[in-house]
């Protein structure tokens, strides 16, 4: 499974990166990379094929919706419940969530900045 990630060692340059676990623990230890994670945003719903509708994300095979809120967080909820479950700001978050749900990963489009 990868996620995406910004490399600390270039900020100006916002790089994304996909990250393997397993490599990325070998990689740091070797060369001592550090790793942030990427703050989610509408560009990244747009490229993992969410719909956006009523004030909510939504995708066809998956069985929660995700609304922002101003404390620039995601809540994330059962398509049939008011009550969110859990809250996500990360990239990866959004990623493990979805994987963790349906066992498939993300498919990514495109850019997103």
């Amino acid at each position: 499974m990868t996620n995406f990630v910004i490399a600390r060692s270039r900020p100006d340059e916002k790089w994304r990166i996909p990250v393997v676990i397993d490599q990325w623990f070998e990689s740091y230890r070797q060369n001592k990379i550090y790793i942030k994670p990427i703050p989610l945003g509408h560009g990244w719903f747009e490229n993992f094929n969410f719909n956006f509708k009523g004030g909510f994300y939504t995708k066809e095979d998956f069985c929660f919706s995700i609304s922002y809120k101003r404390d620039r967080k995601y809540y994330v909820y059962p398509l049939s419940s008011m009550s969110h479950i859990k809250t996500i700001e990360y990239v990866h978050e959004l990623q493990n969530l979805y994987f963790e749900i349906t066992g498939i990963e993300l498919n990514y489009k495109g850019q997103s900045y």
